[in-house]
């Protein structure tokens, strides 16, 4: 093994060092890489008996999140989908979600636009806003939502809830059945979750790696132009 490859090893952890890393218990670490919870290095997944799966050390946000899940009883897929929403909302995703909606907000200069093409231009306005929301504030949401769709009946969907001060689930419930019925079929069965420490901290953490102004800049910008989208596409509600 050359020292480059030895200096990649070192930087990476075992199912073992995840679990350290938490104070977790290791077969249940083990559990969350074997269902795609957690993500190992792609050359070292499915090498077969002797070898070590090895993971990035940001996957320790991830287990500290999937750790927070599961303490609520929370079953893997719900851990799952959470941990794959988190993963496609990356800050890198902001510039390309930028100039997709403006190219949407030209597509929407139609006169007219049918009930699918409504449906599918509200929901990715409020994809956008969510994902430039996630980044913008100070330290995320104040909830997330698992939504399990009455019509899809796929994995459950998650969608952040960004409550109006302190806020309380008690009082946000009503807005909350709102929401989840305008962007999924009435009725759908949904979830509140806090969005404690353990998200915060990631969110914290990637502002600082990547450049908080930079990324809340630019989500600021991402929120405008996806509330023209709303309004220059004629969409209704």
């Amino acid at each position: 093994m050359n020292a480059a490859a030895m200096d990649d090893r070192r930087d990476t952890l075992t199912v073992k060092g995840i679990t350290e890393a938490i104070g977790g218990v290791q077969r249940t670490v083990q559990y969350w890489a074997d269902e795609g919870v957690l993500q190992a290095d792609p050359e070292t997944e499915g090498k077969g008996k002797g070898f070590s799966r090895r993971f990035s050390p940001t996957e320790i946000a991830f287990a500290r999140i999937a750790q927070q899940l599961h303490a609520s009883q929370a079953p893997i897929g719900e851990v799952r989908s959470v941990i794959a929403r988190l993963r496609s909302l990356h800050p890198r995703t902001l510039h390309d979600r930028l100039s997709e909606i403006q190219d949407r907000i030209r597509e929407g200069d139609e006169p007219r636009l049918n009930a699918d093409e409504n449906q599918a231009l509200k929901e990715w306005a409020f994809e956008a806003i969510e994902t430039a929301a996630l980044w913008g504030t100070e330290s995320g949401p104040t909830y997330l939502i698992v939504v399990y769709d009455r019509v899809r009946h796929d994995a459950p969907a998650v969608r952040f809830w960004f409550a109006d001060g302190a806020g309380s689930k008690s009082a946000s419930v009503g807005s909350v059945f709102s929401y989840v019925d305008l962007l999924h079929a009435p009725g759908s069965a949904f979830k509140v979750i806090p969005f404690d420490a353990a998200f915060s901290e990631y969110v914290r953490d990637l502002k600082r790696r990547m450049g908080q102004d930079k990324i809340e800049a630019l989500a600021a910008e991402l929120i405008a132009v996806a509330k023209k989208l709303i309004v220059g596409a004629g969409l209704t509600f």
